[in-house]
């Protein structure tokens, strides 16, 4: 990400995205265990790393912008020193630390918000023998974890979306907003993070004062997003339409606190480009308008000349997947160069996901992901949607509360 991760629809390649990366001075860091790199939880309490460091490991882990984590290194040698090297998502170099064993060091993290990858390797190079006895990140703050507002904006018109009237009337609207948001409720439920909303709609003309490149034909909103797998693993997604809409959300200044810090929320009518049904930073940052500020999702899948109207249950699984991301979440798997022809399945990192090695289309439908074989297809945050998407692990349960302590809400 910056923003990362497209969201594929079961039988139509369908993709909703994550965050792409940007940010800091330095040359790419080339390493290639970034592609398979540990998650780091932010609790402070599980080690990322323990064991015979040799010449170096890696780990990621979700960091917004302008906010500080802990790094504790220790080792059974108190004279041993790692060095970090800092490094955003798509390999750009962002800083390098020394740090003696038994000490911590505040990492600020002042680009955008991304995750984060890290190498930890010795100083001395030929020593390769350190016995790292804990490697920990601790991001968490001191704001709530178990609950998020959400600004549910229902942008343009909606014509040929059958359902809910075309969404023409404000009744429509908030019976879809409802519906949809319910839904998302009840996914959330399981993490423990309790999910508010408030609905509200931008008319074309409204959304067109401010940038009329948002709106399309028939006063169609739209939202535009592109995915490349970059060397590290993770997508790299063109957002800039996504910003566009972040520059439409409440600002920091509005009265009422919980518009302005929750999560702007856009419904589009779709995709400019074909297979996109939701896009959002990873992780996003909750006060306030501009970059990182939103994420959208469309009420219908564009697939070359045809419009394919999705259903409220759909459009809510989606927008759930798409908070994910915004909570610091990836997919549980990605496939590189992409899932049409994959060479490698890689994994979120995150201990309780499971592991997908599948990289064979098994059931011939053109693609490797439902229905051949990944353990991981249940889990909400597997890239392709399904109607058996249920699941948010614990684990990953933990990093999306995690997220929310580190940010005023």
């Amino acid at each position: 990400m910056k923003r990362i991760l497209l969201f594929a629809f079961l039988s139509m390649g369908l993709v909703a995205c994550g965050s792409d990366s940007s940010g800091g001075g330095g040359n790419p860091i080339v390493a290639s265990g970034l592609q398979n790199a540990q998650r780091a939880d932010l609790s402070g309490q599980a080690s990322v790393f323990t064991g015979n460091l040799g010449s170096g490991v890696t780990f990621t882990f979700p960091a917004v912008k302008d906010q500080g984590y802990l790094i504790s290194f220790q080792s059974s040698d108190s004279s041993d020193q790692v060095v970090l090297d800092f490094a955003g998502d798509d390999g750009t170099g962002l800083k390098s630390k020394t740090v003696d064993s038994g000490d911590t060091y505040q990492y600020t993290h002042i680009g955008k918000s991304q995750h984060v990858l890290v190498i930890a390797r010795p100083r001395n190079p030929f020593n390769t023998a350190i016995d790292v006895t804990s490697l920990t990140i601790t991001g968490r703050g001191s704001f709530p974890e178990d609950a998020v507002h959400v600004n549910f904006v229902v942008a343009g018109k909606h014509t040929g979306y059958g359902s809910f009237g075309d969404m023409a009337t404000t009744a429509d609207q908030a019976a879809f907003t409802t519906a949809v948001m319910q839904k998302v409720q009840q996914h959330f439920a399981q993490s423990g993070i309790a999910i508010s909303f408030e609905g509200f709609a931008y008319t074309a003309d409204q959304v067109k004062a401010q940038n009329p490149s948002l709106i399309g034909p028939d006063d169609m909103a739209l939202c535009a997003a592109g995915e490349t797998v970059g060397s590290s693993g993770f997508g790299l997604v063109q957002t800039q339409g996504l910003d566009a809409w972040g520059d439409l959300g409440f600002d920091k200044t509005d009265p009422d606190f919980d518009r302005s810090r929750g999560i702007n929320l856009f419904i589009v009518h779709h995709f400019s480009n074909d297979g996109t049904v939701g896009l959002s930073p990873r992780p996003g940052v909750l006060i306030g308008r501009g970059p990182d500020t939103a994420l959208c999702v469309a009420t219908f899948l564009q697939q070359g000349s045809t419009l394919i109207p999705r259903t409220a249950d759909e459009v809510a699984l989606v927008a759930t997947h798409e908070i994910g991301h915004f909570l610091g979440l990836l997919h549980t798997t990605t496939f590189t160069p992409d899932p049409l022809r994959p060479s490698e399945a890689i994994d979120d990192g995150v201990s309780d996901t499971p592991e997908c090695l599948v990289t064979t289309d098994v059931n011939g439908d053109g693609r490797v992901g439902i229905g051949d074989g990944c353990p991981d297809e249940t889990n909400i945050m597997f890239y392709q949607s399904g109607p058996m998407q249920t699941v948010f692990s614990q684990g990953q349960s933990q990093i999306m509360r995690n997220l929310l302590s580190l940010q005023e809400h």
